[in-house]
């Protein structure tokens, strides 16, 4: 049985899970020894469903970066959705080691739970369910 959780590490690498989010995420970053390959440049691998979850002020992964990633995985017809929170930072759902109790965090964690929500429980999104 394929595990069904939260998860930060690209999708296309994971094959026990069947649905992923995506946090503030760093698609052209790779190279390194713990992550070889930019994620951008696995999208051909990628079968599950993923939710990606940014701020337009966030410095150290650039917003133009992450419509950049939305318009490959669009072109490569991978099922996506995106959730861009005007003005927050990188790291805004966390405050003090904790979930943030801000209105932004608690939205972006309500659309990852409907998120895994409408993923998980409907196994097969197809063209014709989007």
């Amino acid at each position: 049985m394929r595990r069904r959780q939260v998860y930060h590490a690209f999708p296309a690498q994971i094959e026990e899970f069947e649905s992923g989010v995506a946090w503030y995420g760093f698609p052209y970053s790779g190279g390194t020894e713990t992550q070889p390959d930019e994620p951008a440049s696995l999208i051909d691998q990628l079968e599950d469903p993923i939710l990606i979850i940014h701020g337009t002020a966030d410095e150290a992964s650039n917003v133009s970066d992450i419509y950049r990633y939305a318009g490959e995985l669009d072109s490569a017809d991978k099922y996506f959705e995106l959730k861009v929170y005007q003005g927050e930072p990188h790291g805004f759902m966390i405050e003090e080691g904790e979930l943030s109790e801000s209105f932004v965090a608690q939205d972006a964690y309500d659309e990852m739970i409907s998120f895994f929500d409408r993923t998980l429980n409907n196994s097969t999104l197809d063209n014709s369910s989007r």
